[in-house]
């Protein structure tokens, strides 16, 4: 997608979602380089200073990385880099933590209230629910519940039923044509209940760390809302501050 800009928004919001919509199409590939600000103001009709805006901002949300004397690349949203932005478990050492994830069940249906709030939806519009377990050298140490817009992610109502252990946001945004954005989380302390201290094989009541993390797209809607009740034991959980 490409040439003139046509609504009220500010020129360098509307070039930055044109130019990720041209990441998300496909258009411009992971790995691939885009033409340089003067070409891109040439094609848009913008001074090279609104085009440096654009990309300034797509740099700093990752969609794209600058190389000196080389040139700007397409990110690859599957990379090592990229996942670890939503994977904070570390480690007493501070490396990654690494988890077997295990998924539990996945249905669709019409979102709930909480669910509409949360994913900026209307209720009689339908979500895809997941339950997951992580596990960490063989000890279960996190339960998770995921809920996402069905009509951003229709491949996964496909599998409604089964026992996949291969969600992961960013690749499934990425077969989407989905590009991830920011997220939210908030972490507080709750106790273990009902399926949660089953799942974790902890007793009712049993101090658990809750995650209630919402990631949302470029454009700036919410992708996934995911609540997370982890019992770490040794390993830590990660914030990083910037």
């Amino acid at each position: 997608m490409s040439g003139k800009l046509l609504n009220s928004e500010p020129l360098y919001v509307q070039l930055r979602v044109a130019l990720s919509r041209r990441i998300a199409s496909g258009d411009w590939k992971p790995g691939e380089t885009i033409p340089n600000e003067l070409d891109l103001a040439k094609e848009y009709g913008l001074s090279a200073g609104t085009v440096r805006k654009a990309l300034d901002w797509m740099e700093e949300a990752k969609l794209i990385s600058r190389q000196q004397g080389r040139g700007t690349f397409v990110t690859d949203p599957a990379s090592k880099e990229a996942t670890r932005r939503f994977n904070r478990l570390r480690e007493a050492s501070g490396a990654i933590l690494r988890v077997e994830a295990h998924m539990i069940a996945i249905s669709t249906s019409p979102a709930s209230k909480t669910e509409a709030a949360r994913l900026d939806m209307e209720p009689q519009q339908h979500v895809t629910r997941m339950s997951k377990l992580a596990s960490a050298q063989g000890r279960p140490i996190m339960f998770e519940q995921i809920a996402v817009p069905t009509d951003l992610f229709p491949m996964l109502a496909a599998n409604e039923g089964a026992q996949s252990p291969c969600y992961d946001l960013l690749e499934f945004a990425q077969r989407s044509g989905v590009l991830i954005g920011r997220g939210d989380e908030r972490i507080s302390i709750g106790a273990a209940e009902g399926e949660v201290a089953s799942h974790l094989g902890v007793t009712p009541g049993t101090p658990l760390i809750v995650l209630d993390r919402t990631i949302r797209t470029i454009e700036n809607r919410p992708a996934e809302w995911r609540m997370a009740w982890c019992n770490l034991g040794p390993h830590h959980y990660l914030a990083e501050l910037s």
